[in-house]
């Protein structure tokens, strides 16, 4: 006997299965026999069951160990075939089912099958909630900042007796405090970091700025709300100096030789270089306003909308983040109890943030399977191929190439994807994707003139090498003479 229902919380099917008395006395009895066969009993052989055994063993098997036996695959799959019944072509389930055990005693069983279906979204909002797009176009500052980024990266290093300026490398030791005492992990000798790099607690960085060679000095710092210790979290901190170098890029000019020295194709001016950059910044600056428009409208949408999270989803989203987190502990030879007790937490805490990750995760998963089902989003042929066209001008591989490596299946979420974004786009910022629809379109036309050329010159290459090679004259056989 069947009975369904569904738990809205946890958006599931559950199918509760009264398994018949005589079948379940019948799983019990061969259960038993199994586990008695298989016990061992002083003066009783232990692969053979006899009525004397089964005395004994009726005395020293429990009921729970007779179930468990029980329960087995085989016997469970019997009734998840009787579930499945229950399960409607219209029903949207999304993931294998899982079992737990209603009732159970030697007389009787009830087994219920819980089916995770995509969440019924009664509140889901995503269109016109203010989210702007960034930034489109670089500025010529964004192009001359980028220029001397280069310059800079690529000029030498020396040592400098100078105040310390933001961009430069500086070599130093430091030791920490909290409420007047060092503390675990705030010490380090000959550190080195580039200023304004980012690297430290915000607020460190800039206090360097200014500090010379042989200088002492003290840091203070709040360490940030969220910081990934505890104990540390809010808390200020001071931190004592010692600054053992300073080193600047030396001033480097931007010649023709320099330039060409950077090794960029088809660069060796400063007006080919300046337009390099440019396009670069282009591809650069969409991508990044994109990504911070991604955070932005799921943040948004989550807000505005009232998001159901399956169960089991998110107990398989936990389990990805443990294995994943355990991992990272492995490959930087820490324990778990050495984790705890560096951080000054239990299991039940990191569970916790654990599982406030997977929901984290579970948020933009939902999202944008949700706007991809409403707006009927799917990849076509032309998406791949846009895709695969954009790649192989990016990498400078043959077209045929990508597609052999990187197969329709393996890159279909990331397309997809992609394609939910620019629909986000456009559902919050019409001019701003017309104009992206604009410079996307164009570098794409762009991009299959570079591959078309590039493909032509390959076929020209060996057309002339196979000519040249038609061309030798062939090698003389040698005639012996004959004597």
């Amino acid at each position: 006997m069947a009975n369904r229902s569904f738990d809205k919380v946890n958006s599931e099917i559950k199918v509760e299965i009264q398994v018949p008395s005589e079948s379940w006395a019948e799983a019990q009895k061969k259960a038993f026999n199994k586990l008695a066969t298989n016990l061992k009993i002083k003066g009783m052989r232990q692969s053979k069951l006899t009525e004397a055994k089964k005395k004994v063993a009726s005395k020293m098997i429990s009921s729970q160990s007779i179930w468990q036996e029980a329960l087995s695959q085989k016997f469970l799959q019997v009734y998840l075939q009787e579930a499945l019944k229950e399960i409607k072509d219209t029903d949207q389930v999304i993931d294998h089912p899982t079992f737990d055990v209603s009732k159970i005693s030697d007389s009787e069983l009830t087994i219920s099958f819980s089916f995770p279906t995509y969440p019924e979204m009664k509140k889901f909002e995503y269109k016109k909630l203010g989210v702007k797009f960034g930034s489109i176009k670089p500025t010529q500052k964004d192009i001359d900042e980028e220029i001397k980024t280069i310059v800079k990266r690529h000029s030498k290093l020396v040592e400098s007796n100078e105040k310390a300026e933001k961009g430069d490398d500086m070599t130093f030791d430091f030791t920490g405090f909290i409420d007047g005492k060092e503390f675990e992990g705030g010490a380090a000798e000959d550190h080195s970091l580039i200023i304004g790099g980012g690297t430290f607690i915000p607020g460190f960085e800039d206090q360097l700025v200014g500090l010379k060679k042989g200088d002492k000095s003290e840091v203070k710092v709040t360490f940030p709300k969220d910081y990934y210790v505890d104990e540390y979290k809010a808390k200020d901190a001071v931190f004592k100096i010692v600054v053992k170098a300073v080193k600047k890029r030396e001033k480097t000019e931007l010649t023709k030789e320099f330039i060409e020295k950077l090794g960029i194709e088809n660069v060796s001016t400063v007006e080919q270089l300046t337009k390099y950059v440019k396009e670069k910044l282009d591809v650069e600056l969409i991508e990044r306003s994109k990504a911070e428009f991604k955070t932005a409208i799921i943040k948004a949408i989550d807000e505005k909308s009232e998001i159901v999270y399956p169960r089991v989803l998110v107990l398989k989203e936990m389990k990805k983040i443990n294995e994943k987190f355990e991992e990272t502990l492995k490959q930087q030879g820490i324990t778990r109890p050495e984790y705890l007790e560096f951080t000054k937490m239990d299991e039940e805490k990191l569970a916790e943030q654990i599982k406030a990750e997977a929901t984290k995760s579970l948020t933009e998963q939902m999202i944008m399977i949700e706007v991809s089902r409403l707006e009927k989003i799917n990849a076509e042929e032309k998406d791949y191929e846009s895709f695969y066209i954009r790649l192989a001008s990016q990498y400078g591989m043959p077209l045929k190439s990508v597609k052999d490596a990187l197969p329709k299946a393996q890159m279909q979420v990331s397309i997809v994807n992609e394609m939910i974004i620019n629909k986000l786009i456009e559902l919050n910022d019409e001019k701003a994707f017309a104009e992206i629809s604009k410079i996307e379109a164009k570098r794409l036309e762009e991009d299959k003139a570079k591959l078309l050329a590039s493909e032509k010159a390959t076929a020209e290459k060996e057309i002339n090498n196979s000519s040249k090679a038609d061309k030798q004259p062939a090698a003389k056989k040698e005639t012996k003479t004959k004597k």
